[in-house]
């Protein structure tokens, strides 16, 4: 038999310590990275498929998905409202290629806008940024 160990299966068995989002999704990580390590099939291992239902009881204590849906929707609404490049130009890109690729993208957008407001006409401008390495 692979290397195995029974410590995912004890902590499903008793998931009383995992009393927060991220100590469950902690423990069904590291299950999923201890069924792998044995060579068994993470999606019908008894402690992860525990530990998992123990981490959407979780999720789910006390909200209604309607709720967190608005408030998804709401929080989507105000991002487009406040774009993410001054934030990202504060904190830094370097070695973040998400955080880079949203750099650049809000920067271009920002651009276009600067250009429209200056008079320039599409095809009057060019936008280059360098992303460097």
């Amino acid at each position: 038999m692979p290397y195995d160990v029974d410590f995912r299966h004890q902590q499903a068995l008793d998931p009383s310590a995992l009393t927060t989002l991220h100590a469950a999704l902690h423990a069904v990580t590291t299950a999923i990275e201890d069924c792998r390590n044995a060579g068994v099939p993470f999606d019908a291992d008894p402690g992860v498929l525990l530990l998992a239902r123990h981490l959407g009881n979780l999720a789910g204590a006390g909200s209604d998905d309607s709720l967190l849906r608005r408030r998804c929707m709401d929080r989507i609404a105000e991002l487009k409202q406040h774009p993410a490049l001054a934030t990202l130009a504060i904190r830094g890109v370097a070695y973040d290629a998400a955080a880079k690729d949203l750099f650049h993208a809000d920067g271009r957008r920002a651009l276009v806008r600067l250009a429209e407001a200056l008079g320039f006409g599409e095809g009057e401008f060019d936008i280059r940024s360098n992303r460097g390495p």
